[in-house]
């Protein structure tokens, strides 16, 4: 079994607010991640088509996307790109049962609500068996990927 540190996310949102926000948020709760964030399905494919599928990729999509739903990125981004490794989910502001089932119906490993926090990391990692969250000794959270998935 090989362990990985997952460093960076990938978080589509058409909002820039939301994303300095989220970045504050996870800093001041310690969380050693970082966030790259794309505006647009396509910089997200090609940043998803330019990574080593050896590495675990953890990927969150807004649900309500300008031009696009979240479960429509998904779908998009499933039938484009390698899956190998790839986690990818929903982080909505939406409590529509139908929004989750819409989601997880094409794909998305798990649907979290907004905000973007620790809290919300760990249900991603509750919801993916294979992630799982590790505390240093001075406090810094940080992605572990316990297993990796091959293919």
């Amino acid at each position: 079994m090989v362990e990985q540190t997952i460093r960076d996310i990938h978080y589509l949102e058409d909002s820039d607010d939301e994303v300095f926000l989220c970045r504050l948020v996870l800093e001041s709760e310690k969380m050693n991640v970082r966030l790259i964030h794309h505006l647009q399905v396509d910089t997200l494919e090609a940043a998803l088509h330019e990574r080593n599928v050896e590495q675990v990729t953890l990927v969150i999509v807004d649900f309500n996307m300008p031009g696009i739903k979240g479960p429509d990125a998904i779908s998009r981004v499933l039938s484009s790109c390698d899956a190998q490794n790839l986690i990818i989910g929903i982080c909505s502001g939406s409590e529509d049962p139908a929004d989750k089932q819409a989601s997880l119906k094409v794909g998305a490993r798990f649907f979290v609500y907004k905000p973007l926090n620790t809290k919300s990391i760990k249900q991603i990692c509750e919801l993916c068996e294979e992630l799982d969250i590790a505390k240093d000794n001075d406090g810094v959270r940080s992605i572990i990927a316990k297993q990796v998935k091959q293919g």
